[in-house]
């Protein structure tokens, strides 16, 4: 949680702004897990991309995961062990998914 919190992360968002010479356009750091043509940042991770609806789906009840939900509410939520286990869920899929 506190690498996601500090950007040191392994989104698109952040990666491509980690490649060497020349880093990659913000708007190009595309997601690799949907085809909505969506940069892959905090938003589209957490709240969007098609690839962790049912990780979404398995937490809808205990946080408040809209697309419409400010990302610093989120993050500073309560319920801060569950979106702990949220967050770590969608990185498991993620890895599962880009391997």
């Amino acid at each position: 949680m506190a690498r996601f919190r500090c950007a040191n992360h392994t989104l698109q968002i952040e990666l491509g702004r980690q490649v060497k010479p020349v880093k990659v356009p913000v708007q190009q750091r595309y997601c690799k897990l949907c085809n909505l043509g969506a940069v892959e940042d905090e938003d589209h991770f957490l709240f969007v991309c098609p690839a962790y609806q049912s990780v979404r789906e398995r937490f809808k009840g205990s946080l408040q995961l809209t697309a419409i939900t400010p990302l610093a509410e989120l993050l500073s939520c309560q319920q801060q062990g569950i979106l702990a286990k949220f967050l770590a869920q969608c990185q498991t899929v993620r890895s599962e998914l880009l391997h």
